[in-house]
């Protein structure tokens, strides 16, 4: 189909998947007898090399046994990482597959670790599907790169049009310096979420619209000629 021509390519924490990194946190320094704050401070680092693909899912338990200072089993310590990730929006999933069913492709960029992908696609498997395998999922725990860094995005190559739905107006900038379209869908932020520190909002820049309601998300793509 010519639409295919066109990519709608979406993040997954705040846009498919609902986060609560102080549910996380809470849960974590309850099991270290820390504060939450105590906790998300030693806890960052390992959040990084997880996110930029420095340790697999098992070396992310083991380093979380070690934080948390317990003995707790690996089926416990998964329990307690998926605190992170409550719930999948549904009306947002629901779209992706709309938008795929009249006739463009689909497609996922996201700052995640390995720990993160195994976890969300047993639970959440339709935020995984892309209905199509030559649809591109760019994870930056498998590229080694993160958003914003602009090699991340290199790695969506042949389609002529690329509208990214993120929660984060940095990575958007990214997008928008590389010719993609973008919107800023604010509905479902978590404040809490670790890597916010480093990755500051930037505002709306060009060729990025701002969502804060699943209704504006549809306008938003509506308005960049995505029929849905």
């Amino acid at each position: 189909m010519p639409r295919r021509d066109t990519l709608v390519l979406f993040d997954i924490g705040s846009v498919l998947i609902k986060l609560d990194f102080n549910r996380f946190y809470q849960r974590c320094a309850e099991v270290a007898g820390q504060t939450p704050q105590e906790f998300r401070k030693s806890y960052f680092q390992l959040e990084l090399d997880s996110l930029m693909g420095a340790v697999t899912a098992q070396e992310y338990l083991n380093r979380l046994r070690r934080l948390l200072k317990t003995q707790l089993t690996e089926r416990e310590l998964r329990d307690i990482t998926s605190l992170t990730w409550p719930g999948q929006i549904d009306e947002v999933v629901d779209l992706k597959k709309r938008v795929y069913e009249e006739g463009y492709a689909v497609g996922l960029l996201s700052n995640i670790g390995e720990i993160g992908i195994e976890i969300l696609s047993q639970q959440y498997p339709q935020v995984y599907d892309l209905f199509e395998l030559s649809f591109p999922a760019v994870y930056s725990c498998r590229v080694k790169h993160m958003k914003p860094d602009p090699e991340i995005y290199r790695h969506v190559k042949g389609f002529s049009n690329v509208i990214l739905i993120d929660d984060k107006s940095s990575y958007l900038e990214t997008g928008a310096d590389m010719g993609w379209k973008g919107i800023w869908f604010t509905a479902h932020l978590d404040t809490a979420e670790s890597v916010r520190s480093i990755h500051p909002e930037t505002g709306l820049t060009k060729g990025v619209l701002k969502a804060g309601s699943f209704d504006e998300l549809e306008e938003s793509l509506r308005s960049f000629d995505i029929k849905v």
